[in-house]
């Protein structure tokens, strides 16, 4: 026992040593255990239902965070993961000793639901994957038989020597550990080896006692295994969901990952045709019109989404973003808002309404969604970004400097310590939150003040840092290329106009630009040639239309 002890110490310690050092928390392994006792223990909870309260079928951890710090009244990103742990705790216990008899329900239910024969699940639905790892032909009710005749098994060996007793013990601990929180068929997965030896010592009492005609023991035994399997095969709470309509949704989102839209499509329809409300069913369908430039269709599928499961924070969002390319930003604001007052943390939809906000020029919108942004995620790099651009519209460079310097401290931490999978995924999405690419735009923010300032030298450091954290932004290389024109390195101003022209050929100011630096190398058929091409896109370009009429007129 004492080598074992070690040997588990030597697997925290490392864990527990970085969560401390780097993490600045006490937390020996994982945070999730307070948040998981709510979600099993409180007055909405049905014993197996993985759902926080308030929030939703779709839920993450931020949302868990977002109400902690309001109800301690603390700032957005100042409590630490232990201290939501702790949080979360305290509720369920206020649950658990205001509601005793409420709370013995539960539990009763939870006993009941771990020794039911049915396989609980969430997301992956055990049934349907047995049909695509070759083994559909194995009985699938096993638990069925290895309940009733385990749970015999374990409490048999209670009246049999001590040393038989490590099986009940653990059976029994390990079961407490889980109707502790709440009960899915994954968990129970441990326990199962276990109870496999106790059905077959409870099958192996049996018959033994058969052959030796003690038959009133065979007997009590069997009538004691027959009731324990009328117990673990009932369906007293309702609780045998046989719909696949979740598993298919999982699997809709496999393909998705994939790329392959074709399967996913026809999975989530699948979902959709099992089930009334599949969250996100629907949503993935409109993202993948989305990509296939269907926005009709995608409007329709996220307004389906709301009317179909409710408010949706990315269904909101993404009706906005369609809105905003659509010219509409004052419908594409009020759909952000209304994503933004129904689902408070949600950060992207902020950044959406500010978006609009910019797009449509609307200062009184500007300045109320940046600032709204920046007050309730006073750490967040994307609020500090956008409240650093109002900034620079109203002048107040300085204080847009400091915005931006924050960002670039920032933006690394924000990366390590985002806990949402949705988003950093949704960083691939043509709307989705990239805080690389914050980073980059202020670095070519900050390029744009040094420039203004006359300092080509800072500025040209900034613009290689957008450049490098932006590879695919045309105005950053074009402002890279000045930079270089600013302190008369033209050849590589030029090796950076002509990739910012491939990324984007539909910018007459693009060609102005290159031009200019072509007449500094004394490149006058070039210069003349970008210039007649910022003709032909901007007609009325009056600077390039002088230049190029000097340029005629030295010639002749």
């Amino acid at each position: 026992m004492l080598l074992l002890l070690i040997g588990t110490i030597i697997l925290i310690i490392p864990v527990a040593a970085r969560n401390f050092l780097i993490g600045g928390d006490t937390v020996l392994i994982a945070s999730q255990g307070g948040i998981n006792f709510y979600i099993g223990n409180n007055g909405q909870a049905d014993g197996y239902t993985a759902l926080l309260p308030g929030f939703g079928h779709t839920w993450q951890y931020s949302d868990a965070e977002f109400e902690a710090a309001n109800d301690m009244g603390r700032q957005i990103g100042s409590v630490k993961p232990s201290e939501v742990s702790a949080y979360y705790y305290n509720k369920s216990y206020s649950y658990i000793f205001t509601k005793p008899f409420d709370f013995f329900k539960l539990m009763v239910k939870k006993l009941y639901l771990f020794w039911n024969y049915f396989e609980i699940s969430n997301n992956n639905n055990l049934y349907f994957l047995t049909h695509y790892i070759g083994m559909s032909f194995i009985p699938l009710f096993l638990f069925a038989i290895i309940s009733p005749l385990g749970l015999v098994g374990a409490i048999l060996c209670f009246f049999k020597e001590r040393r038989y007793w490590i099986f009940p013990i653990i059976i029994f601990g390990y079961m407490l550990t889980v109707i502790a929180f709440f009960v899915m068929g994954r968990f129970r997965i441990p326990v199962v080896p276990l109870l496999s030896i106790m059905a077959g010592f409870t099958i192996y009492e049996i018959y033994s006692n058969w052959l030796k005609r003690n038959y009133k023991r065979a007997i009590i035994l069997s009538a004691s295994t027959l009731l324990a399997g009328l117990y673990a095969w009932t369906n007293f709470y309702d609780n045998h969901d046989q719909s696949l309509a979740m598993a298919n949704y999982s699997l809709g989102n496999m393909f998705m990952k994939k790329g392959d839209y074709h399967s996913a499509r026809t999975q989530y329809e699948i979902a959709i045709n099992e089930g009334h409300c599949v969250p996100n069913a629907y949503l993935n369908l409109g993202v993948i019109s989305f990509y296939n430039s269907d926005t009709s269709s995608a409007r329709s599928y996220f307004e389906e989404e709301i009317n179909s499961c409710g408010p949706s924070s990315k269904a909101y969002n993404n009706l906005s973003m369609l809105a905003r390319l659509s010219g509409e930003y004052s419908q594409a604001y009020s759909l952000a808002d209304s994503a933004v007052v129904k689902f408070p943390n949600f950060k992207e939809a902020y950044i959406n309404r500010i978006l609009a906000a910019f797009a449509g020029y609307d200062t009184t919108m500007i300045s109320q969604a940046t600032g709204d942004f920046r007050y309730k995620f006073p750490d967040n790099p994307a609020a500090r970004y956008y409240y650093g651009l109002y900034l620079m519209q109203t002048g107040e460079i300085e204080k847009a400097k400091d915005e931006f310097n924050y960002v670039l401290s920032a933006c690394d931490k924000d990366i390590v310590s985002e806990y949402d999978l949705s988003e950093i995924y949704s960083a691939s999405l043509p709307y989705g939150y990239n805080p690389a690419k914050i980073r980059g735009k202020s670095y070519y923010q900050l390029g744009l003040i040094a420039a203004h300032h006359g300092d080509f030298n800072l500025a040209l450091e900034q613009f290689m840092q957008a450049v490098y954290l932006l590879p695919d932004d045309p105005d950053a290389r074009v402002n890279l290329a000045l930079a270089y024109d600013g302190i008369r390195d033209y050849h590589k101003a030029e090796a950076e106009f002509i990739k910012a022209i491939e990324l984007d050929s539909s910018q007459a100011v693009y060609y102005y630009n290159y031009a200019l630096t072509l007449g500094k190398i004394g490149d006058y058929g070039r210069t003349r040639l970008m210039l007649e091409k910022a003709l032909q896109l901007k007609p009325d370009f009056a600077q390039a239309q002088r230049i190029l009429a000097a340029l005629q007129q030295h010639a002749d």
